[in-house]
């Protein structure tokens, strides 16, 4: 599904939404923004924490940034 938001003579953004159906439900499994990945971003950003130190890293950085 794609759509753009923004002011129509100022600035749009491109937004394009995956979607997988689960069971009777649509869900997002992905975002583009101006054809950017957020899965892909989360990706290199997560592999990037595991390269440089461990999976504990990350659960870890994940539960700061969560507050919990």
């Amino acid at each position: 599904m794609k759509g753009t938001v923004g002011e129509p003579r100022i600035s749009q953004i491109q937004i394009e939404y995956r979607l997988n159906k689960a069971g009777e439900r649509w869900a997002v499994y992905d975002l583009y923004v101006d054809g950017v990945s957020l899965m892909a971003n989360y990706k290199t950003q997560f592999s990037r924490i595991i390269q440089r130190g461990s999976f504990a890293d990350l659960l870890k950085a994940l539960r700061e940034k969560a507050g919990s």
